[in-house]
């Protein structure tokens, strides 16, 4: 991974930095005369974010009935190649759900640990890297409060697997605490803009998250992650891609984003029918709007995501 293409990220810093200092004196001015939060406030979040968990963890548990998979693998691949990682490093695959990319590094013979905060899938990332041959470490853990030593990886390495991460910031912090020195962490997120953030932001608005916990779509936005990595790492690249995802038809395109383990399965979890029946027809209008129509229903889409690598 080309180290001088990384450090193009100076071109932005200068101007976001002076940017987020202006910003926060103005808030600060702003919100002279007002009460500070209260302790209570901030309990009612701690306890919101820990809903959250769970009503994650219990809408994505259990055998899998949709999810993207197979679409996903040319990403997979990306994030894998521009993580520079090589044979016998050792990587932490994050939020590695089944472990599509797990196994896909392990092929490279590369020593991975794959992460998973939802044990349904844990369970099932450990039958099937051992049908793949692939020798796996698997961890049951959320990502913003990971097991491992400081300075445990060589590489950090996630597939959107971050999404339904409830604070951004924390779980970035977290990635680099277990990173070593020059070591690198590559993620893709779904990007705000593209047909899958507005679908993340469909399903907030339909269920929107506790008091503490962003919405999923934030970890697609430039902002977000350059307020975040500006503190953690000295040079970084964000980049905005696509990728292609191709469903024989609408209700395909429903399956795999609102049941397990799709993105929008959480969402769909918490609304009565009459509010999964909203989401399932703004979805498909939703893909009216950004897909391709093909033969026989089928339906083309080009999702737009964000690739992210940064240097320790």
């Amino acid at each position: 991974m080309p180290s001088e293409r990384l450090s193009r990220r100076g071109l932005f810093r200068g101007g976001i930095d002076r940017l987020l200092r202006e910003g926060d004196a103005l808030i600060g001015s702003v919100a002279e005369g007002i009460e500070p939060r209260t302790a209570r406030g901030d309990d009612d979040a701690a306890h919101g974010s820990e809903r959250y968990r769970r009503a994650v963890a219990e809408a994505l548990d259990g055998p899998p009935r949709g999810g993207l998979g197979r679409l996903l693998t040319p990403v997979v691949e990306t994030v894998i190649s521009r993580s520079g990682a090589e044979p016998g490093s050792a990587v932490l695959d994050a939020g590695a759900g089944e472990g599509e990319a797990a196994i896909a590094a392990g092929r490279r013979e590369l020593a991975v640990t794959a992460c998973e905060p939802v044990p349904g899938r844990v369970a099932r990332g450990r039958e099937l890297s051992a049908a793949a041959g692939a020798g796996l470490e698997w961890v049951l853990a959320d990502l913003d409060r990971l097991p491992f030593a400081d300075h445990r990886f060589d590489h950090v390495i996630s597939c959107f697997g971050t999404t339904l991460s409830p604070a951004p910031g924390t779980t970035l912090a977290e990635l680099f605490r277990v990173l070593r020195p020059g070591g690198t962490v590559t993620i893709s997120t779904w990007s705000e803009a593209g047909f899958v953030g507005e679908a993340l932001e469909l399903g907030a608005a339909l269920a929107p998250p506790p008091r503490g916990v962003e919405h999923p779509s934030r970890w697609g936005r430039y902002e977000t992650l350059y307020r975040h990595l500006m503190a953690l790492a000295p040079h970084f690249d964000c980049a905005e891609r696509t990728v292609r995802l191709e469903f024989d038809s609408a209700e395909r395109l429903w399956e795999a984003f609102a049941l397990a383990p799709g993105p929008l399965a959480p969402a769909r979890a918490s609304l009565d029918p009459e509010g999964r029946e909203r989401l399932r027809r703004r979805l498909h209008a939703l893909a009216d709007r950004h897909g391709e129509a093909g033969a026989g229903g089928a339906l083309r889409l080009e999702a737009a995501y964000m690739l992210t690598t940064a240097i320790a």
